[in-house]
């Protein structure tokens, strides 16, 4: 009867949830209303809605509750009792590889635009990597590296060093509980990080010793980058912006976690040519656009846009952001370098806009790269840099 109940909450989820908002904040708000199901229930049934997700666009002639158990057996590798009520058969061989369990489809049907995808991506791995949850990555703030490895080895907790401030935990990690977010460590993806490799050297920058090199993060959101910023280029001048102001106001008290002070911090919409020309402090030496975009490279912690994925969705971004550029570039100072970041796998939001930037707005391409996450359990994301 227990999972007969859950199958029939997951079903009942799966006919409401249209996409309105991400899929944690609704299911969120929809286990508060209804508050009748445990602890453990509402675990349980979170985990079979996102499986039904991970499936994407495969296998659209089975029915939900079939889809749902589908996807229970490709994304576990430990048995679940509640396969072992519905499908014993599957449940005894859940431990398979892999490569062994999608033997009855084309995991390349879980998306079938290849065509839209960026260079170099291996369209085959990148579909495999939704049937997992990506792991949780943090980021050691400067000077704090000694105090947090030796903490989490005296607590015994399973950790793998990437690099010298990159750690790789299990993505149910409550890593707040153990440290001071923003202040000791901020959690932040692998290749989020890996951005600041693309930073150019803070000499390249200042054109004498005796200049305040300053920076404009112009897509702040929640101020990852701008933390990154900070922590890599030290003496910088920070100004950011962000057209929403619920998101400047946590920002703010993000950065002041991060004992981070002295920043500009300004409402723009960007895509207005009017509102971005009232950005104070211009000229930059350096601009970081890290604009809004699909999201796609994201999209193995957020199955739910895969599933609901249109190619229509595209152009708007790309639109939104050749005007983004259009706007800020006239803030950038003759011979300064711009950075332009996304987390899409989609060529028109990457290399079509840095040509955009070579060939209508006069930008010289120094570097781009695409940051594949698919074989790391991490985003993937794509970076450039180019010179006015």
């Amino acid at each position: 009867m227990k999972y007969d109940n859950q199958l029939r909450y997951a079903l009942k989820i799966l006919e409401e949830f249209q996409n309105q908002m991400p899929l944690n904040a609704w299911l969120k708000n929809y286990f508060r209303l209804n508050k009748q199901m445990g602890s453990k229930d509402r675990k349980q049934i979170a985990e079979m809605i996102y499986a039904y997700y991970r499936l994407g666009h495969a296998k659209p002639d089975i029915s939900k509750d079939e889809r749902i158990f589908l996807g229970l057996w490709l994304c576990n590798r430990e048995p679940m009792d509640l396969l072992a009520h519905f499908k014993p058969e599957w449940n005894n061989q859940i431990n398979l590889p892999a490569e062994q369990k999608i033997s009855s489809f084309n995991p390349e049907d879980i998306f079938p635009w290849k065509k839209l995808m960026s260079e170099g991506i291996d369209h085959r791995k990148w579909c495999l990597s939704f049937l997992q949850q990506p792991d949780l990555f943090i980021r050691i703030r400067p000077g704090k590296e000694h105090f947090v490895i030796q903490k989490m080895n005296e607590q015994g907790w399973a950790y793998e060093k990437i690099a010298s401030s990159t750690l790789r935990l299990p993505n149910r990690s409550k890593i707040e509980d153990l440290f001071n977010l923003n202040t000791d460590i901020v959690v932040q993806d692998l290749n989020s990080q890996r951005v600041s490799e693309f930073f150019p050297n803070i000499y390249e920058l200042r054109p004498a010793p005796d200049h305040q090199v300053k920076v404009w993060d112009c897509c702040a959101g929640s101020g990852g980058k701008t933390m990154l910023l900070y922590d890599h280029l030290p003496g910088i001048s920070i100004t950011v912006s962000d057209k929403r102001d619920s998101i400047l106001v946590n920002l703010k008290k993000r950065l002041s976690q991060a004992g981070i002070e002295h920043i500009k911090i300004q409402s723009a919409d960007l895509s207005d040519s009017k509102s971005s020309a009232s950005i104070s402090g211009a000229p930059f030496d350096m601009i970081l656009a890290d604009v809004p975009c699909s999201g796609s490279g994201t999209w193995a912690r957020n199955p739910e846009s895969l599933y609901f994925f249109n190619p229509k969705n595209i152009e708007p971004f790309h639109s939104l952001q050749k005007k983004i550029l259009t706007h800020i570039l006239p803030h950038l100072k003759k011979g300064a370098q711009l950075m332009y970041i996304t987390c899409s796998v989609f060529k028109e939001e990457n290399e079509e806009i840095t040509h955009f930037l070579e060939n209508q707005l006069g930008m010289n391409l120094i570097t781009q790269k695409l940051l594949t996450g698919y074989t790391h359990r991490a985003d993937t994301m794509f970076v450039s840099r180019a010179g006015g």
